[in-house]
């Protein structure tokens, strides 16, 4: 049991890597033109990388807070009607 709930974390770990990397990969497509200006304007290429790894966070930070709060509200409302249908049928 313990193996597979392992590896479904796994797995969920995996695609919320995919779905960032996609984000991010829209979002420097749709803004190409932009850092490109922003290299001609004399913006230096560490900058840039600094740029997008500041937008990165800015993706994830939201999506791991969201995610971590509706882990443990499903966490809870499920160990509470795990445990109260064991309860009930534990009393006949």
């Amino acid at each position: 049991m313990n193996a597979l709930l392992v590896t479904i974390i796994v797995v969920l770990g995996i695609l919320s890597l995919t779905l960032l990397y996609s984000l991010m990969l829209a979002d420097v497509d749709a803004k190409t033109y932009q850092f490109g200006m922003l290299r001609a304007l004399g913006l230096q290429k560490l900058s840039l990388i600094g740029l997008i790894t500041v937008q990165s966070t800015f993706f994830s930070i939201p999506g791991l807070i969201s995610g971590l709060i509706a882990a443990y509200v499903l966490n809870t409302a499920g160990r509470f009607a795990i445990f109260r249908l064991s309860f009930n049928y534990t009393n006949y």
